[in-house]
């Protein structure tokens, strides 16, 4: 993947999902925008690389079956 800077539509909504509710799930923003899991999968580490948004560490989780 490249690192571009350019943000879509997609972007934008999957972002907006994620500001909405800290705890989403991926199959829940699919179920929310319509996207397929990996088309929300694609977004997610997008914005992962540009730095629009950051995971948290996963070891430090109580609630690791939400990672599922």
């Amino acid at each position: 993947m490249t690192k571009s800077k350019l943000i879509t539509e997609d972007h934008l909504d999957v972002m907006h999902l994620i500001h909405d509710n800290k705890n989403i799930s991926q199959r829940e923003i699919a179920n929310k925008t319509g996207f397929s899991i990996g088309k929300v999968n694609y977004c997610l580490k997008a914005l992962l690389a540009i730095g629009f948004i950051k995971v948290q560490n996963f070891n430090k989780s109580n609630n690791k079956i939400s990672y599922a």
